[in-house]
């Protein structure tokens, strides 16, 4: 039974720890920090009635716990999107646009391809900590023009899609932007500077899930994401690379 439009997306990709629900509350405090509150008041610096919470509390940062605790298994979780390859649904998925192929988004055709489209945003996004296609308003037509100016023009046979939903996107489209080269290139150049609470949890922490903020890609590792991003972004759904193959690449294995 094959399936897909699981929805892959890096809200939906969850790293697994393990032994959370053991440990003390020192331990807690030890690897999320201590609960960082914050007063309500209305914009009149009046208390708020009853009917408000008395403070907000700061979400949590798992980005400085200690290594130790991973399980290494990664978790795909909400499937509510998933359906059988052989029927899928007429108007597309709920993915969002940022990590949708172009065939999803100019005739709502969901497939396994279109699942590697998603899954090759999703890893260069958690790579990089930022999006490989964004749209400041979430349009789709944007998001098309984003993904011609990172990945050059698509083949003609596109062309007739695109003219369908009146969106017209010429080969100067990729003149004013970022190659995916270039994107590569920029990880870690724009990484915020870790604040001076994930700093004090750190200094607790030495062996972090996370890399240190700043840290840039290497040659060999650039060379290996490039190709491995190339395969699976194909405008043609055929040519991407299969789940299996990608488990296989050696930006993957390496």
């Amino acid at each position: 039974m094959l399936t897909a439009g699981v929805d892959i997306t890096p809200k939906n990709v969850l790293l697994q720890l393990k032994g959370v629900d053991t440990w003390h509350t020192e331990t807690i405090y030890q690897q999320v920090g201590h609960p960082v509150r914050d007063g309500v008041f209305k914009t009149s610096g009046e208390k708020p009635d009853l009917s408000a919470p008395e403070y907000l509390v700061e979400p949590a940062s798992f980005s400085c716990i200690d290594f130790e605790y991973s399980s290494e298994q990664v978790l795909l979780v909400d499937l509510g999107e998933a359906f059988l390859e052989l029927s899928p649904p007429c108007n597309g998925v709920g993915t969002p646009v940022s990590y949708c192929s172009p065939e999803l988004i100019l005739d709502s055709k969901a497939s396994r391809a279109s699942d590697i489209w998603a899954l090759a945003c999703t890893i260069f996004e958690i790579r990089s900590g930022f999006p490989l296609f964004e749209s400041f308003v979430g349009s789709s037509t944007e998001i098309l023009e984003e993904i011609v100016r990172t990945l050059g023009m698509p083949p003609e046979s596109f062309h007739s899609l695109w003219m369908k939903d009146g969106i017209t996107i010429t080969g100067h489209a990729q003149l004013d932007g970022s190659t995916l080269n270039d994107r590569i290139k920029e990880i870690g150049i724009y990484d915020q500077e870790t604040s001076i609470h994930e700093a004090d949890i750190a200094s607790l922490n030495h062996h972090s899930l996370l890399e240190p903020s700043g840290r840039r890609v290497t040659r060999d590792e650039a060379f290996d994401l490039t190709d491995l991003l190339r395969r699976t972004l194909d405008y043609i759904p055929e040519k991407r690379l299969s789940a299996g193959e990608v488990a296989n690449h050696s930006w993957v294995c390496e």
